[in-house]
């Protein structure tokens, strides 16, 4: 309310120059007479005489349309926006200048406002293009767009905020992740790994329709011959295994490497058809449940939409601590194992067949003093404990085989 009080006070004040400048330039003349005296007043009329007519223009005849390239992909990709401003009347309008404003985000670094000026002239459709550059990690809403008139010499300058409201939500990268079905003795122990999804598939209990990701041997193939459709095979199961990732949402040196890890994770557990949950050990979110595209792209925009949480008590409640403790596999993903919260994490997962702990770092030399000592704990605790960088995601699994 003040700020448009402001704006039209300011806007009655810049009108009142330019009449006093028309007016102090016209007495001028009149009282001094002469060549000189009248060849300025008559310069100054049509510039000021512009600026009044300007300044009783209406705005309310402009609409503004924004289209996005997209609403929603991920970190690192370029933003197109285009921008289009059209009018009724020919009225003749020398500067244009757009300013379309964002918010959010979790990285603000280049982004909030994009301004572009054009001399208009007498067309009555504009249109602006511009490319947000690697867009990081977050949630952004453009809200308004806004559009501001000058003239000759800046004496009026008319603006209109006008609402146009867009949400783009940019989810983490991802990359490929390998789960690896190990079954093998070893010292007279089978060792299984906890992320295989094994089924019998000597035992086809039905067909549905072919998704993206179905493995070609698990098509149905007689029936595509007679029905020219994809169908995949429904086996029997043989043994289920739940996948539950908790990711330490603290902040640390390497938090952005954390969240493209739990999101490739997730996406491989999705594409293996592995029931799976996500948890924020420090939001204050409830527990997502994934089994189908529709659930993974739900925590996709959770992971998007995540910031740096302060570092506090972790108390997790009995519902979700007795989920943890019927979930066969425990995955985390932490930058900071500390003593507090390797100790929450083991107390309720004692019924877990298999505790991984991933401890991203940026470089092997991040392995030292209290970190190391952290990580010797989380073993004696009986936990898997992998530290991993960014460029050993993908064999990230292998590793933690091989131990």
């Amino acid at each position: 309310m003040m700020a448009n009080i402001h704006q039209s006070f300011s806007a009655f004040a810049r009108l009142f120059v330019v009449c006093a400048i028309l007016i102090g330039a016209f007495v001028f003349a009149m009282f001094q007479g002469g060549l000189v005296s009248w060849t300025i007043f008559y310069a100054l009329f049509p510039f000021a005489v512009y600026s009044i007519c300007l300044f009783f223009y209406p705005l309310a005849s402009f609409r503004v349309k924004r289209t996005l390239q997209a609403n929603y992909f991920q970190s690192g990709t370029d933003l197109q926006v285009t921008v289009e401003v059209n009018r009724k009347s020919f009225f003749p309008l020398l500067y244009l200048v757009l300013t379309d404003k964002w918010s959010g985000g979790n990285q603000q670094e280049g982004f909030g406002e994009k301004h572009q000026m054009f001399i208009w002239g007498w067309k009555r459709h504009v249109k602006w293009q511009y490319e947000m550059k690697n867009m990081p990690r977050g949630e952004y809403i453009a809200s308004e767009i806004q559009i501001e008139l000058i003239d000759f010499f800046g004496w009026i300058r008319k603006k209109k905020r006008i609402p146009v409201h867009h949400q783009v939500t940019v989810y983490p990268q991802t990359v490929q992740v390998e789960f690896i079905p190990i079954g093998a003795e070893q010292e007279g122990k089978l060792a299984t790994s906890p992320f295989s999804f094994l089924k019998d598939t000597t035992v086809v209990t039905s067909v549905r329709d072919y998704q993206s990701g179905d493995r070609v041997s698990w098509i149905h193939w007689k029936s595509f011959a007679r029905t020219e459709t994809l169908m995949t095979k429904e086996f029997e199961d043989k043994r289920s295994e739940d996948l539950t990732l908790i990711l330490d949402d603290r902040m640390s040196a390497t938090f952005e490497d954390e969240m493209i890890f739990a999101a490739s994770i997730l996406k491989a557990a999705m594409q293996e058809r592995l029931s799976s949950q996500f948890f924020q050990m420090y939001g204050e979110e409830p527990v997502l449940r994934m089994q189908s595209e529709i659930e993974f792209k739900q925590v996709l925009t959770r992971l998007a939409k995540i910031h740096p949480a302060e570092k506090k008590e972790t108390l997790l409640s009995s519902t979700l601590s007795k989920e943890l403790g019927q979930s066969s596999a425990v995955v985390l993903i932490t930058a900071s194992p500390d003593d507090s919260f390797l100790d929450h994490i083991r107390s309720v997962s004692r019924n877990s067949r298999s505790i991984i702990c991933f401890v991203v770092i940026a470089n092997k030399k991040a392995i030292s003093g209290v970190l190391l000592e952290n990580i010797k704990y989380a073993k004696s605790l009986g936990m898997t404990v992998q530290p991993v960088m960014r460029r050993q995601f993908t064999e990230a699994f292998k590793e933690v085989m091989k131990k």
